[in-house]
């Protein structure tokens, strides 16, 4: 699995490699902002531990404090952000569908992903940052169908349960 962005494009932190990767999913961005133009608007909104809150920039923190418990929450980005997409795709799955083997979990998940192919061969989704010496220059091989940056694709989820 890799992680792509808001505007369906490999992030600079993903994995990638043909054969490697069978799907892809939303994981963040912090390079590839929303149209809010804030540093949160390119992430993923997950949990956080409470007692952690000091360790991130307050502007990525947020708490819904309606119930008798504050709920902690912070914007992140990485493959793990992208994992619970995936996650969450085959709860659906399953609950659309019931039990489910490991091999039908993983065609379903690879038949009903929107396919994204490599925009260019080689591909830096950060040059600016280029000027300190940090390359994410990637090379991807393939092409649309499967490739080395998102296999088959970006899961779906209305697909993968209406299919």
């Amino acid at each position: 699995m890799s992680a792509d962005n808001r505007q369906q494009q490999k992030t600079y932190y993903s994995n990638y490699g043909s054969g490697v990767i069978d799907v892809t999913a939303p994981g963040g961005d912090w390079y590839v902002r929303g149209p809010q133009r804030t540093p949160a608007s390119g992430l993923i909104l997950s949990t956080w531990p409470a007692t952690l809150r000091e360790d991130l920039p307050s502007q990525l923190i947020t708490q819904d404090c309606q119930g008798t418990v504050c709920a902690t929450y912070s914007y992140l980005q990485c493959t793990s952000m992208a994992a619970p997409h995936v996650t969450g795709v085959v709860a659906l799955m399953i609950s659309q569908y019931g039990s489910m083997s490991p091999g039908a979990v993983k065609a379903q998940l690879t038949q009903t992903a929107e396919p994204l192919d490599c925009s260019a061969r080689t591909y830096n989704p950060v040059p600016q940052l280029l000027q300190y010496g940090l390359d994410f220059t990637a090379t991807c091989l393939d092409g649309m169908g499967h490739n080395g940056f998102y296999g088959v694709g970006e899961v779906d989820a209305l697909s993968a349960i209406t299919k």
